[in-house]
């Protein structure tokens, strides 16, 4: 059984149906106490954006996250990204404050944390042009709808928090980004303490039933930070795809990056769509390389994680 014309790079890792990527803004202390550990509880991760310019070594203000505590989210596998140095609209505003909202504040946080911030986001997803060319020269990925839907084209950026947002219509919202292949973006802020009234806030209980629902969906759902799905995105967007059929059971397939000023380090999803054919095992491996490449089999299809670059892979299977 020949190879179908089915060799592609799939819009997500592993294949998935869709992306969720979890964000808290304004680096709130119960994003660290209450939320992430849930997180590491079904082994996800979330993207928190602080303000650095108010952010402390040592507790100060009771409600925000410290120094300590993001560079042990970061140990954890969560990204720390950026929302402007003080949370100050950034709209309207002169190139010397923008300089100083958003370059300065990408330059306070890699001190701080010994790692680049790669994700912005606006505070009250307030933009202009002059605020978002700032914002995309210093950070990859910038939480922007206008911005993201250059890479990718079924975006959603819901806010989950207040008293009118149920799971019910969580569950909904989740369905249908699995249905369309969307990359969901949640934009969360603290996780309500029992007697505190905080912005668009959630319950923990709430944030638990709905991580809970994405590990039931787990076959379907890539659940990452989100500078981690805009790279895979971004990576995707930057990389063609070719394939040689030389005989049956053996392929060579060669992901090329179209731009050589840029290197891509983000492996992507590789699908090699066997037809009528059911692969009962394979493997994979770079023609000059010596490690192989794990290979999954779902039904007729084989999938493998690669970095894009010339060197062509070789995937041998056995029917």
């Amino acid at each position: 059984n020949a190879i179908k014309d089915k060799v592609f790079i799939a819009p997500f890792k592993d294949n998935k149906a869709c992306a969720v990527s979890f964000t808290f803004d304004d680096g709130p202390k119960t994003a660290y106490d209450l939320a992430l550990p849930l997180f590491d509880k079904f082994g996800f991760k979330a993207t928190i954006f602080i303000n650095p310019g108010i952010t402390t070594e040592e507790p100060v203000k009771y409600w925000l996250g410290t120094w300590k505590e993001w560079r042990d989210a970061i140990k954890r596998g969560h990204e720390i990204g950026s929302h402007s140095m003080e949370h100050t609209i950034l709209t309207g505003k002169s190139p010397e404050e923008l300089n100083y909202q958003i370059a300065q504040a990408a330059k306070l946080i890699e001190e701080k944390l010994n790692r680049r911030a790669i994700s912005f986001a606006f505070p009250k997803n307030l933009t202009d042009g002059l605020s978002l060319k700032e914002a995309v020269t210093h950070h990859p990925a910038v939480r922007n709808h206008a911005y993201l839907d250059r890479i990718y084209d079924k975006i959603f950026i819901p806010i989950y928090g207040g008293k009118y947002l149920s799971e019910e219509s969580v569950n909904k919202i989740l369905d249908l980004a699995i249905k369309r292949n969307a990359w969901l973006i949640p934009v969360c802020h603290s996780i309500q303490p029992k007697g505190s009234k905080i912005y668009k806030s959630t319950t923990q209980e709430f944030l638990l039933a709905n991580l809970e629902r994405l590990k039931e969906k787990e076959e379907d759902v890539w659940v990452d930070t989100f500078g981690n799905v805009y790279m895979y995105l971004w990576g995707r967007n930057l990389t063609k795809i070719e394939f040689k059929e030389k005989e049956k059971g053996r392929l060579i397939v060669i992901l090329y990056p179209t731009n050589e000023n840029v290197r891509l380090g983000m492996p992507l999803t590789v699908v090699i769509d066997a037809g009528e054919a059911t692969p009962t095992s394979a493997i994979a491996k770079r023609i000059k390389g010596k490690n192989s490449i794990p290979v999954q089999i779902k039904g007729n299809l084989m999938i493998f994680n690669a970095v894009p670059y010339p060197d062509p892979i070789e995937v041998l299977w056995k029917e």
